[in-house]
């Protein structure tokens, strides 16, 4: 796949429609900075947008992904992609519903603490223990949410399948 000869396409694909970028912008629901980094080859929309992107232009996402059209298009293609994009949101939508309970947990965590702290309860025994475990909470989830969203968790969970011997 050829970003830059995708993004060729859409230009001259939006250009016989005589659309302004700000006009398919506003159609997608993107920013018109999206659509001239498509333009450009600089990235790619994501599985939804490109069927949506097929059907404002009238052409299949096949000839999309070529970055050329083509003579015939394969009907299972568009099924397939569909079911991708389909997929493909689930999972960002689980992905976000796992980040915004962690990161509610996280919320909480801090507020008891502080709620805590403000009773100045002694540093030491069973207060002093739940103040650092609650502290604790709240780091390790924050851990967890830069590592989430910056994507170094799959490499941790690549190299724990390489150590277990699970990895296909």
């Amino acid at each position: 796949m050829d970003q830059v000869k995708i993004g060729h396409f859409l230009k001259e694909l939006r250009q016989e429609k005589g659309m302004t970028q700000e006009a398919l912008a506003a159609r997608l629901g993107v920013s018109n900075r999206t659509v001239s980094r498509w333009e450009n080859g600089v990235n790619m929309p994501d599985f939804d947008l490109m069927r949506e992107l097929g059907s404002c232009f009238q052409v299949g996402v096949e000839e999309l992904l070529d970055g050329a059209r083509r003579e015939s298009v394969s009907p299972g293609a568009e099924e397939a992609l569909r079911k991708a994009a389909e997929y493909s949101a689930k999972e960002k939508s689980a992905f976000a519903k796992y980040l915004n309970k962690m990161f509610l947990f996280s919320i909480g965590a801090m507020l008891a603490y502080l709620a805590l702290d403000s009773f100045e309860v002694p540093d030491t025994g069973p207060w002093g223990f739940l103040c650092g475990f609650l502290l604790g909470i709240d780091l390790g989830a924050l851990i967890l949410g830069a590592l989430y969203t910056s994507g170094h968790m799959s490499r941790f969970r690549a190299f724990k399948r390489r150590l277990l011997g699970r990895d296909k």
